[in-house]
């Protein structure tokens, strides 16, 4: 009995990916306190909520649609393997959306872009295997509202504008890197990604391009001589630029997975920049 319990337990954890979760989180509080300069109140914590709650509900629907594509290659994840039952999972996915909007209705302030957010989540979802570069965009831009999410509080965007073009960027390449890396069990399931459709030179242009215009917004924080800028935590940031372009133009498929991890470090390094 305890041993099945916990296998739910982690089952969810999973589910939701806790990680990504937990890190939607501290993203949208980092943007009200880069915004503002003061710590999240009580009402700023109970409304950022909203961006993990999204996140999670995003994940279980996403698990949930496609089972019939994870069954061939992913027989591990919670709902193929039947940890997690598949009805229980989308009436988990319903309620933590409609917690996330009724949670919003009370802050006026978030309510239209917390409606946005869920709607595109649901739309990728749905259509992601079909919408190649689009379904990247729409992930990217979610990153990006996650990052704007507590400033709106502040009411000023300010340099939180800057991160969340950055957060964009970095997150683009990563998705195209991602897809890279999947693109053998994605012709398995018929899948339209960008890399099946143009090939692995042409994504691995567009993955270069997006990840040069990250620093694009850094630059101008440079140039405006931004004194709460770190300017050494923005040297890191370029070393792990300098790195994961070697990694990509060497065999960006092999390096796929490290290059995920550089990008995700990189975007830590970017707030902490910002921040302190």
């Amino acid at each position: 009995m305890v041993t099945i319990k916990k296998e739910k337990i982690l089952g969810f954890l999973n589910l939701i990916r806790t990680g990504n979760t937990i890190f939607s989180y501290v993203v949208a509080l980092a943007g009200y306190y880069i915004a503002s300069g003061n710590l999240p109140g009580i009402a700023v914590l109970i409304a950022c909520l909203c961006v993990p709650l999204n996140v999670s509900a995003g994940n279980i629907l996403n698990d949930f649609l496609d089972i019939k594509y994870d069954i061939h290659s992913k027989r591990k994840k919670p709902l193929v393997s039947g940890v997690i039952n598949q009805k229980t999972a989308f009436k988990l996915s319903v309620i933590l959306f409609a917690v996330s909007f009724a949670v919003s209705f009370f802050f006026p302030e978030i309510l239209l872009i917390n409606i946005f957010s869920i709607i595109l989540i649901i739309y990728y979802d749905k259509f992601s295997k079909n919408i190649h570069l689009l379904g990247n965009v729409i992930v990217s831009s979610l990153v990006a509202l996650a990052v704007l999410f507590g400033s709106i509080f502040a009411r000023n965007a300010g340099r939180v504008i800057y991160l969340a073009l950055s957060a964009f960027f970095i997150n683009l390449a990563r998705e195209l890197v991602k897809d890279i890396e999947d693109m053998d069990s994605d012709k398995k399931t018929e899948g339209k990604t960008f890399p099946i459709l143009y090939g692995i030179e042409e994504t691995r242009a567009v993955i270069l391009s997006s990840f040069f215009l990250t620093f694009f917004p850094f630059l101008i924080l440079v140039i405006q001589k931004d004194t709460t800028f770190s300017y050494l935590g923005f040297s890191i940031v370029l070393i792990l630029g300098f790195i994961s372009i070697i990694y990509t133009a060497e065999n960006i498929k092999k390096n796929a997975s490290i290059i995920q991890k550089i990008y995700k470090m990189i975007m830590v390094l970017s707030f902490i920049t910002v921040i302190f």
